[in-house]
């Protein structure tokens, strides 16, 4: 991907629960990633991302034609919100991990490390977005890895089979996140 085409994504400051793991090579760089059942727990949040965002559509009409309604819908949505949440910090793994800043956009991603990497290498990269709980994971390349003033690295990642559908999910987050911002930041 060219750097015009990476720069074409809108790019966030967030806060992400963040695994990355080197992948070995003599394995062809097959991912291995997280255990079915915690998978399964972020295809959940993820699922009701999309769902939520398909029916968005009808929400608006529903909301302008009978907005008693269309709040009754919305409460529902909390509740469903509310009981996914609570399921998937049932179980422990990524999201109970502690959270650190990030610079993200739908084609990478770039965060402080301790690891060192080299420019070119495979890994596995799986992240978690907040409040949401959509679980992302993909395959990237290390794009740089320049060492900073505390002995700690900056890493930018470019994703290389990130799935559309969750291409779509990070793309709808990161605009949402933004709106957010500029929502919280108006005098």
């Amino acid at each position: 991907m060219s750097i015009k085409e990476r720069r074409g994504f809108f790019r966030i400051e967030d806060k992400v629960t963040l695994q990355v793991r080197k992948l070995d090579k003599s394995k062809n760089g097959e991912r291995s990633g997280l255990h079915f059942s915690q998978k399964s727990h972020y295809s959940l949040a993820n699922e009701l991302e999309r769902m939520k965002a398909e029916s968005r559509v009808y929400f608006r009409n529903i909301e302008k034609e009978v907005p008693d309604v269309a709040r009754y819908f919305s409460h529902l949505e909390e509740k469903i919100d509310l009981i996914a949440r609570t399921f998937i910090l049932g179980s422990e793994d990524l999201s109970l991990q502690e959270t650190q800043l990030v610079n993200i956009s739908g084609s990478g991603i770039s965060f402080t490390s301790e690891q060192a990497y080299d420019i070119d290498d495979v890994v596995e990269i799986t992240f978690v977005l907040h409040p949401v709980f959509m679980m992302i994971n993909a395959n990237a390349r290390v794009v740089t890895c320049d060492e900073q003033d505390d002995g700690r690295y900056r890493l930018a990642i470019e994703f290389r089979n990130l799935s559309e559908d969750d291409r779509d999910l990070l793309i709808r987050h990161v605009v949402k996140k933004q709106m957010t911002d500029i929502r919280e930041n108006k005098p």
